[in-house]
């Protein structure tokens, strides 16, 4: 290969997150995160050390526990959309359909709420993403605010104090070091911080859908048991037709009438058994083997409907 088209497509892997504008979009997601996170992280810690207060007096507590689930769904319906939106996470909402009626409806609600496991992962969510998302956050901000910074860094070394630049484990003073430093900045603001991007977008994707989306277990039991209906639909609307077949050929058609469908039916012969049941693995009929084919294919044309 010529040395010229090696280069070509290795920087061409390397600036492709600069032409992916996922990459930015992961970028607005990780900024917009804080606010929502710290919004969010308020009103939990607030309604909930205001539920656990008044449960001492019950029936003050039950209207902030309702205040409680209500908010924590409507913001997780919100971190959905925005995720939706800058992240392509299309995430079902996992809450239930309320089945509670009779008298005092409202109250029966709040308890079906209360016992609804996704209800309690979409709060869990709201006050873990306020750590975790500061984490995420100040990671990205630094990774490219600070390779910002190192590459300007010969622009203004000389108005820092003593022209010199302190990194608490080392310094950087005017000369090769601070050449060298704007550098490992462009190489910093090219690689890492894209790459810190796409790495902190992924874990808060992750976060979320373990969280906000829908349980995978419980969404392929659902699945499992659409499936078992279908099945035994499919078999009871098969039944009556079976049972009309098999009573028109019992009976037999009758004087002057047309021959009926059974016994107008071509005898099926074993030749045509074997080649319908034949499969890969069957074993191939051979003249040493000729008794114990002709049983098995006895048995095939005895089995088969």
């Amino acid at each position: 290969m010529h040395p010229g088209r090696t280069v070509d497509a290795v920087l061409t892997t390397l600036l492709s997150p600069w032409r992916d504008r996922r990459t930015w979009f992961a970028l607005v997601q990780l900024a917009t995160t804080l606010p929502m996170a710290t919004a969010s992280f308020t009103a939990m810690i607030a309604l909930l050390a205001t539920s656990a207060a008044l449960l001492i007096v019950l029936p003050l507590a039950l209207p902030v526990a309702w205040i409680l689930f209500f908010v924590a769904h409507l913001l997780a319906d919100i971190e959905r959309s925005r995720l939706a939106a800058l992240a392509g996470l299309d995430l079902a909402d996992p809450v239930p359909t309320s089945t509670a009626s009779g008298r005092f409806l409202w109250l029966r609600r709040l308890a079906e709420r209360a016992q609804s496991g996704a209800r309690w992962k979409e709060i869990g969510y709201l006050i873990l993403i306020f750590p975790v998302g500061m984490f995420l956050g100040t990671a990205t901000v630094v990774a490219w605010s600070g390779s910002v910074a190192l590459i300007f860094l010969p622009a203004y070394m000389g108005a820092l104090p003593g022209d010199t630049a302190r990194f608490g484990l080392f310094d950087v003073g005017m000369g090769p070091a601070v050449v060298i430093a704007s550098l490992l900045g462009m190489l910093g603001l090219v690689l890492l911080a894209p790459c810190v991007t796409w790495t902190a977008a992924g874990l808060h994707r992750r976060m979320a859908a373990a969280f906000l989306g829908p349980d995978r277990g419980a969404e392929l039991g659902a699945q499992v048991e659409r499936l078992e209906s279908s099945r035994v639909a499919a078999v009871d609307s098969a039944r009556p037709n079976d049972a009309a077949s098999s009573a028109t050929c019992t009976t037999g058609p009758s004087s002057g009438s047309s021959p009926s469908p059974c016994s107008s039916a071509p005898p099926r012969s074993a030749s045509n058994t074997i080649q319908r049941v034949a499969a890969p693995w069957w074993p191939t009929p051979t003249t040493r083997r000729r008794r114990r084919w002709s049983s098995c294919a006895t048995w095939c044309a005895a089995s088969t409907p």
